[in-house]
């Protein structure tokens, strides 16, 4: 892989993106460097990436020195024209969004061969679970917060009034972008792809998947015992279910192993 560094200064501050051109997968370094004047106005820097669909993330920079803030990730959605913009919070909290959209680019060269496959005494059925259910616990009782894959940290709401988004909840504990607008959607997928399985309870971090009547389906990550974790509260937000008895028609589970690498 060629690095090219990009460096923008905008408004005072100098942005630099290493590399400028990468593959899914790869790390992405950016760093912003603020002058003496915004070091005295702003507390902290965020970084806004957006997906091809529109969507977008927020990234907290981390300070590594006076002035330098640092933040690296993996991308792992393809496009010829990544977008990003540059925040920053003032000692009142408020938020400075630049308008101006900046840009790298991130092709697609991967393929089943070059997944990540366990290393000797690592069982398939294992991998994944304990990072899932990391992010799941720390989600618990939440109606928004982070999870984190990688050692990034990803934000999100899964319960917002009276609509709950239990596919966004599942995803974000795996460390996957949006690519399924609902449960049923993402249910179908894997059950084209035959991955799909009812023959046994649910493992830990497995993915469970229900058949509702609003049309939508419901998902959630399994404990193990035959209980559910899901997005599924108005009061708590992400809940706990030793059974899970809502009306929903059960449909199967995918393991944590083929919920990830097949996503």
């Amino acid at each position: 892989m060629v690095l090219f560094l990009m460096t923008l200064y905008l408004f005072g501050e100098s942005v630099t993106v290493l590399p400028t051109q990468g593959h899914t997968g790869d790390d992405f370094s950016f760093t912003v460097t603020l002058d003496s004047t915004q070091e005295n106005q702003y507390e902290s820097i965020y970084l806004r990436i957006y997906e091809n669909n529109g969507d977008y993330y927020d990234y907290k920079l981390d300070e590594s020195s006076e002035n330098i803030y640092k933040l690296t990730f993996a991308v792992d959605e393809a496009s010829q024209n990544k977008a990003f913009i540059i925040g920053m919070q003032d000692f009142h909290g408020q938020m400075h969004w630049q308008t101006v959209k900046h840009f790298f680019s991130v092709s697609d060269e991967v393929d089943f061969d070059t997944k990540k496959l366990p290393s000797d005494g690592i069982k398939v059925s294992e991998m994944y679970v304990d990072e899932v259910m990391k992010n799941v616990l720390n989600c618990l009782d939440h109606k928004r917060g982070y999870t984190v894959w990688n050692g990034v940290k990803h934000y999100g709401c899964w319960v917002s009034g009276r609509n709950t988004y239990c596919a966004r909840f599942v995803r974000m504990c795996f460390g996957e972008a949006r690519k399924y607008g609902t449960a049923i959607q993402m249910y179908r997928h894997y059950k084209r792809e035959s991955l799909i399985q009812k023959k046994e309870i649910p493992p830990q971090g497995s993915v469970v998947f229900y058949k509702t009547r609003s049309g939508f389906g419901h998902v959630g990550i399994a404990d193990g015992t035959g209980g559910l974790f899901s997005a599924a509260s108005y009061v708590k937000g992400v809940k706990h279910d030793d059974v899970f008895t809502s009306r929903a028609k059960y449909l199967g589970y995918v393991s944590a192993f083929d919920f990830k690498e097949f996503y």
